[in-house]
């Protein structure tokens, strides 16, 4: 069965995908092969890119208790971020992960995901059925950050001692393919 089946409306990917890793198990019973396995994979994607969709916008767009975030940020940011805002696509400078497999639980994390706008950090776990539970945090960089909270006070309240903005992600449990990731309005 596989793990994940993207989603017909899923925006494309593209990278240059790295992956090293060993595994092993032993045994000629498929279902006790599966759970006797053990292993563990580093995988990094290089120069990725989330087509038609912009992480940023879409993570300021859910905020909805600052109503017309992104207008505002929009009008008062400077221009190299503004062209940010308004990129129909989401450029990755890399993108890191570690996985355990023991048995037939999949440990995910650390995940780092390197964006010219954000960090994306996260952690999870998988089994081979395709249950994903999984939490992560965005932080803005400090210098986007303080353009924006200069300009939208209320942004001050997510700043974090390094000047950084920080907004958790919903915790997620349920199928891969019905993963969707939104900002913690309860945080």
């Amino acid at each position: 069965a596989d793990i994940y089946t993207f989603p017909k409306d899923a925006p494309a990917f593209e990278g240059r995908l790295q992956a090293q890793g060993n595994l092993a198990g032993q045994g000629q019973d498929p279902a006790r092969l599966v759970k006797d396995m053990r292993g563990q994979a580093m995988i990094a994607v290089n120069e990725g890119r989330l087509v038609d969709f912009n992480v940023l916008r879409f993570i300021f767009s859910k905020i909805s208790v600052i109503p017309g975030l992104v207008q505002r940020l929009e009008a008062a940011l400077p221009e190299r971020y503004r062209a940010v805002l308004r990129r129909s696509d989401t450029l990755f400078q890399k993108i890191e992960a570690q996985a355990r497999l023991t048995g037939d639980l999949i440990a995910l994390g650390p995940v780092n995901i390197l964006s010219d706008a954000f960090i994306l950090s996260g952690q999870g776990q998988s089994d081979m059925a395709g249950n994903l539970t999984w939490q992560s945090v965005v932080f803005i960089p400090s210098d986007l950050t303080a353009h924006a909270a200069g300009h939208v006070p209320e942004l001050a309240a997510i700043v974090d001692a390094k000047g950084r903005m920080e907004i958790p992600l919903q915790r997620y449990q349920g199928k891969w393919q019905n993963l969707r990731l939104y900002p913690d309005m309860e945080y």
